[in-house]
């Protein structure tokens, strides 16, 4: 297409509305594309909060097991050196 011909009918379209209805019809667009933008963000929040609750707990849970397995390892470590050693050794 000829952008000559495309800026002239876009000239005489707007010539053709009133100047007022223009603003209203832009001002309420804008208000509606804000209100779907910030619905959308939203709803992106929420399902980013979801995802990283998700993920926190399942690190608290990775936290806790390793904690509990290294207990364990101590306990046996301290077991097996202070007490069970001595009578492997002797054997």
């Amino acid at each position: 297409m000829d952008l000559s011909t495309e800026h002239g009918d876009l000239a005489r379209f707007w010539e053709e509305i009133p100047a007022a209805q223009s603003w209203q019809l832009l001002q309420d667009v804008n208000q509606q594309r804000i209100q779907a933008t910030l619905l959308q963000l939203m709803v992106c929040s929420s399902r980013l909060e979801q995802k990283l609750e998700s993920c926190l707990w399942t690190q608290r849970v990775f936290i806790l097991m390793v904690t509990v397995f290294t207990v364990f390892w101590a306990v046996a470590l301290y077991v097996h050196f202070s007490h069970g050693y001595s009578i492997w050794t002797t054997a």
